[in-house]
């Protein structure tokens, strides 16, 4: 994805790169307390999870409509970003790809599978092309 100052604030913001090279990619982001998937299946088990929990979201094992409508609405101003300004799908938007800030907004995030696009471009080839490389990629490398 292309840095820009201009990124809106549901898109987890990187600030620091620490190494990039030919098989990893190293970096920091902005501060996160748990990934969505954390939150709904497993927060009790991560580090200060409770407390974290506690200080941070409504009492209880769920998540209130409020707490839910405002998460989508984030999610859903982060990918209209993603596709009208920089011309990509993000093609991995599940649970583990959204993050949670301390201040309760979710961000997107896990851009690995993301694939550019050009307005009027059919992507049937494309597209399958990089869902099977992806595919045999993680089966042979697993």
């Amino acid at each position: 994805m292309k840095e820009c100052g201009m990124c809106p604030s549901s898109i987890v913001q990187i600030k620091e790169i620490i190494e990039d090279g030919k098989t990893a990619l190293v970096f920091t982001t902005e501060p996160v307390i748990c990934s969505l998937a954390d939150l709904l299946s497993q927060f009790f088990e991560i580090a200060n999870g409770r407390q974290l929990h506690a200080q941070h979201f409504e009492v209880g094992n769920t998540l209130s409509e409020l707490e839910m409508s405002r998460g989508i609405l984030n999610i859903v101003e982060g990918l209209q970003y993603f596709h009208t300004v920089q011309r990509k799908l993000h093609l991995n938007l599940c649970p583990e790809s959204i993050v949670i800030t301390q201040d309760g907004h979710w961000k997107l995030c896990g851009f690995g599978l993301a694939l550019s696009f050009q307005q009027g471009k059919a992507l049937t080839h494309s597209l399958t092309h990089s869902l099977t490389h992806s595919l045999t990629h993680s089966l042979t490398h697993s």
